[in-house]
């Protein structure tokens, strides 16, 4: 039976401006990170190896799908960062081609007063999803870009990628 595998990555946005303060204004060349700004993670059950990593292995079978979400250490809060393409370049074919999806789910939203009461409101859910397609190992770029919250305007610090890999048995 088929399952969705979902891949959380946190990524560590005031580290990698710090690190690289001219990053690629083309969405087309984005600038190379180093691994040890971003962390992925995934259900337990998933989980090969590197579980919170940058090399996270993950158990995969064909037919299955991934979704690939992304977050900042704020938590979207003074920093941003939006995954917007998944480029595979070099090992085996794993993933079919990537879809951007935005969903709207209904989410508990804490009542400040009294956390244990909440509201339930639709909440926009963006990932990138692929369909596992055949088994391999399959290097692959995870592009994203970085927005800066300045106040109440929003302001793109640039493009960035970054290399993990996926391995399908």
């Amino acid at each position: 039976m088929s399952q969705i595998i979902d891949i959380n990555i946190a990524f560590d946005t005031e580290t990698i401006v710090a690190k690289y303060p001219m990053p690629s204004q083309n969405s087309q060349a984005p600038t190379g990170i180093q691994h040890a700004d971003a962390y992925m993670i995934a259900q337990t059950s998933d989980v090969i190896s590197g579980q919170a990593t940058a090399d996270l292995n993950v158990s995969a079978s064909v037919g299955d799908a991934i979704r690939w979400r992304s977050e900042s250490l704020s938590g979207n809060s003074e920093q941003s960062v939006v995954i917007y393409n998944i480029v595979r370049y070099a090992g085996d074919q794993v993933t079919g081609p990537t879809d951007p999806i935005t969903a709207s789910p209904t989410m508990p939203i804490p009542n400040a007063a009294d956390p244990v009461q909440y509201t339930a409101m639709p909440q926009y859910d963006y990932y990138i999803n692929a369909d596992i397609i055949a088994t391999g190992t399959e290097n692959y770029q995870v592009w994203f870009y970085i927005v800066q919250r300045n106040h109440s305007s929003l302001q793109t610090i640039g493009y960035y990628c970054w290399d993990p890999a996926l391995t399908v048995s």
